[in-house]
């Protein structure tokens, strides 16, 4: 594997002074998915919180947790089990978290840093979704709460749909 490295460094070095100064060919399975700047972005945070976790002093039972993100009370986090505590159980899990009810709603073993990657962007997606849902359905209630106490006060009101969306 070396080779491979040295062997595409030495035809980087030899471009650039010949002076073609062309990079290397990449694959395009690869070249795809760095046009994605989200995903770019979602690595980051992904390496951010993995080294996170040599901070993060260890809980009790030997986990450690370090966030990725949180939309409301829904968080994706990285989660670090330690190997002698938990011998069948994952070392580290991505998983999505819901604080209100103190429950973890998904979890994907990380084996394979692009996959882990993936799947915590596809968390982080469905964070967000659930927490703007829940806003959603907020704002509902509170309108048709609103709605009810003018009535009560004798006004007459209905809800009416937005124009222009």
């Amino acid at each position: 594997m070396n080779d491979q490295f040295a062997q595409r460094e030495d035809e980087q070095v030899s471009a650039f002074h010949d002076g073609r100064r062309s990079g290397p060919r990449w694959p395009s399975s690869v070249i795809a998915a760095r046009k994605s700047t989200s995903a770019n972005l979602i690595e980051r945070y992904f390496i951010s919180a993995y080294l996170s976790l040599f901070l993060v002093p260890a809980k009790q039972d030997g986990s450690k947790m370090a966030p990725l993100a949180r939309f409301g009370s829904y968080e994706v986090r990285l989660v670090e089990f330690a190997e002698d505590a938990c011998a069948e159980t994952p070392v580290l899990l991505v998983e999505l978290y819901r604080y209100d009810s103190c429950t973890a709603l998904d979890s994907f073993r990380c084996d394979d840093f692009d996959e882990a990657v993936v799947a915590a962007e596809n968390f982080i997606l469905r964070a967000k979704a659930l927490y703007e849902q829940g806003a959603s359905t907020t704002r509902q209630r509170l309108a048709q709460d609103i709605m009810e106490r003018l009535r009560d006060a004798g006004f007459s009101c209905d809800l009416l749909a937005r124009t222009g969306d």
